[in-house]
């Protein structure tokens, strides 16, 4: 059984770093996303700690970020397809992303 997840534990990713790795895979792969789900990344470079999709979707909407709740987790499955991020269950039928 997996440890479970202590929410304090501090994610530290330097900004600039976050979207140069971005910038690179756009260009290697040719892939073009929306302006939404670059955003989606970017706020999600910007957290400290693990956090789910419903956070980070309320974090968005508090920056007055224009975001659908849908954007955030297609734009989260995308991460964590190519790579990016880490998805982890909380065990309370939640999940957690953090950048890798």
């Amino acid at each position: 059984m997996e440890q479970p997840i202590l929410l304090t534990d501090e994610i530290a990713i330097n900004p600039q770093e976050w979207q140069e790795r971005l910038t690179s895979y756009f260009h290697d792969t040719g892939y073009c996303p929306s302006s939404k789900r670059r955003a989606v990344a970017m706020a999600l470079g910007e957290q400290t700690t693990y956090t789910d999709a419903d956070t980070l979707w309320l974090s968005m909407r508090g920056q007055k970020i224009q975001v659908s709740r849908a954007t955030v987790y297609k734009a989260l499955i995308w991460l964590v397809d190519a790579g990016f991020v880490h998805k982890k269950d909380d065990g309370h039928r939640t999940y957690l992303y953090s950048i890798q």
